[in-house]
């Protein structure tokens, strides 16, 4: 069994030298396919998706500014129900 010893080891290091190698390769052909895709996002957008974007930006910042206020309006409420309990 001890002769055994550095043949296994040996093994399983060139087993995972190849599954390094391939992980890396995999790695960088996904990696090529994203760049490909955001590049032609990128350059390619048109205006209904520029519009799109827009539009999305200014309901987020409806969205914050009316969070912001229901918030507030909550704390008041709340301020108010523990000021009539007291």
């Amino acid at each position: 069994m001890a002769r055994l010893a550095p043949l296994v080891t040996a093994t399983a290091a060139a087993l995972g030298f190849v599954l390094a190698c391939r992980t890396l390769h995999v790695n960088r052909q996904i990696a090529q396919k994203r760049a490909a895709i955001d590049f032609f996002l990128k350059t390619e957008m048109d205006k209904g998706i520029l519009d799109a974007y827009d539009n999305y930006v200014d309901g987020m910042k409806l969205f914050e500014e009316r969070a912001v206020l229901a918030t507030s309006m909550f704390a008041r409420r709340r301020l108010t129900i523990i000021s009539r309990l007291t």
